[in-house]
């Protein structure tokens, strides 16, 4: 083929290409960007206003709000498909994305801070997820007995919320429907309610009443906590007992949230043979009298933080099947691979400093104790040590390769620290708000010292790295007392801030921190010459001294 006829084909192909894309590929790109729409970009719905009358169309579903009696009636068929709006984009109690920013028609009324009574009439179906998010005025709600579902959180938030009776219809009580209705006294469960979702009556303080319908076959109330009839999942524990509670054999599941807010019950305990295996996540959250827990040898995983706000909590004792800790949504990939705890898993007793003693069952195939503290069975691991544990200097044992992240985290006691030279891997955060530590000796340890290990210790002033470290990670030392180090030659690695940075903290009018961040005054590092010491020393301005 000639050049002018090669260059005269190409230009036809360019022509066809471009015609096509104009009539063909233009078209479908536009369709797609408008199905692609995100839903929370759609219109917000144009409410009616009729006098004090206000109303607007929901699908299937008409809202008529009355401003002089605060009254909000639903009325119509099908579905109430209007999401509720959480115009904080995230929860801070519990981390949260909220549903609007997945679902369309997220709407929240101007008045809604105002409702204190809702009525759904006859021939609404179903509540969406959310639906009446935090209508911080409402008191009452009546719902017909048309109702068969209501999504999560369909009331989270409604803090004024006292008594609430739900339609014989209504089949299931999902997840976090009644969350954080502090004001919560009373509810009345119909006669088709099968199944109770975790944190259903989560942060419910005053509960205090639970009425199950005479016909209701699926659940059962004994000494006020909530079971399946059969007595193999337990669903709630009413706040205000005061009692010790026995939990049967029969019980394989805790739900989340079971004993949130039991804040008078000090003993919680399990009959002989319990077939319990799984305790969900926030499960005795804020029983603040609580001062042991001995899980059965069936107990296999337990959710994270089920034992946080436990400020009286002393002592921990794992059976012999205790697996480790997980999300309930990730229990089935935990059950593939066991997983070890930290301290971010026991956050009550960490947080306040009250557990004294970790025990294991000498049966279990992956734990083990020795003085209180918590290690993997054959321990080489240090995973967690006692908060309460007042030992001021603490000499590592010579059969531990690695200290687990946050294993001494906010300890309040530890002064001195030893490690031998066995350990080869010391965890993120593992001593991080150790306030009173001011020592550390690492004794020629072939050791990794993780990100933010010692962040904080803000009273450590001498630290021996010895001759063998191989990596000071990123903040490592950060906010730490001490003005001088020598670096082996052996460190390759000296992560960002790990050395010579800090912050000053001011606590601002309403209770929050603001940090600071500066440089260690006059902070100096004796090295060898071309190490890693000497170029971190010449990159952060730091006075270097070859040795």
């Amino acid at each position: 083929m000639r050049k002018k006829d090669l260059w005269n084909y190409f230009l036809v192909l360019a022509i066809v290409v471009i015609f096509y894309a104009a009539i063909v590929v233009e078209p479908n790109t536009a369709a797609m960007a408008s199905s692609e729409k995100k839903p929370a970009e759609t219109a917000m719905p144009t409410p009616a206003v009729d006098g004090n009358i206000e109303k607007f169309t929901d699908g299937n579903a008409v809202w008529t709000y009355n401003h002089d009696t605060k009254c909000l009636v639903i009325s119509g068929q099908g579905k109430i498909s209007t999401y509720g709006r959480n115009e904080n984009m995230w929860d801070e109690d519990m981390d949260m994305i909220p549903w609007n920013m997945f679902k369309k028609h997220c709407y929240r009324p101007d008045y809604a801070g105002s409702v204190k009574k809702i009525v759904i009439e006859p021939g609404i179906t179903s509540i969406n997820t959310g639906a009446f998010y935090e209508y911080a005025s409402l008191e009452t709600v009546e719902i017909s007995d048309t109702v068969e579902e209501m999504e999560e959180y369909v009331f989270w938030y409604c803090r004024k919320l006292k008594k609430v009776t739900l339609g014989d219809h209504v089949k299931k009580i999902n997840e976090g429907t009644f969350m954080n209705c502090t004001s919560l006294s009373e509810i009345a469960i119909g006669k088709g309610v099968e199944e109770i979702d975790k944190f259903a009556f989560f942060r419910c303080s005053a509960l205090k009443k639970i009425t199950l319908d005479p016909e209701n076959t699926n659940l059962i109330s004994e000494s006020g906590v909530l079971y399946d009839r059969e007595r193999t999942v337990l669903y709630h524990c009413m706040p205000g007992k005061k009692e010790n509670v026995k939990i049967p054999k029969s019980v394989r599941k805790i739900t989340g949230g079971a004993f949130s807010g039991c804040k008078r019950l000090k003993k919680i305990s399990f009959e002989k043979g319990s077939k319990c295996s799984w305790i969900g996540r926030f499960a005795f959250y804020g029983c603040l009298k609580l001062q042991g827990m001995s899980l059965p040898d069936a107990v296999q995983y337990v959710g994270n933080e089920a034992f946080e706000d436990c400020k009286s909590l002393r002592q921990i004792s794992l059976g012999r099947s205790f697996v480790g800790f997980t999300w309930e949504d990730t229990l089935k990939q935990a059950k593939k691979k066991y997983q070890l705890p930290s301290q971010s898993h026991f956050a009550d007793g960490f947080l306040h400093g009250k557990i004294r003693v970790y025990k294991v069952s000498r049966s279990n195939p992956r734990y083990s104790s020795r003085d209180g503290v918590l290690y993997n069975k054959d321990k080489t691991k240090l995973l967690c040590y006692p908060q309460e544990k007042k030992t001021k200097t603490v000499r590592i044992a010579n059969s531990v390769q690695v200290i687990q992240k946050g294993a001494f985290q906010s300890n309040r006691y530890i002064k001195e620290l030893i490690l031998p030279r066995s350990v080869k891997k010391i965890g993120g955060e593992a001593f991080s708000d150790c306030k009173k530590l001011k020592t550390v000796t690492l004794n020629d340890s072939p050791v990794i010292i993780g990100s933010y290990a010692f962040c904080r210790c803000r009273s450590l002033s001498k630290v021996n790295l010895g001759n063998r470290v191989r990596k000071i990670n990123r903040c490592a030392f950060y906010s730490t007392k001490f003005k001088e180090i020598y670096i082996p030659s052996s460190v390759v690695t000296i992560g960002e801030k790990a050395l010579g940075k800090g912050s000053d903290e001011k606590r601002l009018p309403g209770g929050t921190m603001r940090y600071t961040e500066r440089e260690v005054s006059g902070f100096k590092i004796y090295g060898k010459r071309g190490s890693a010491a000497e170029r971190y020393a010449k990159y952060h301005g730091y006075d270097f001294v070859a040795r």
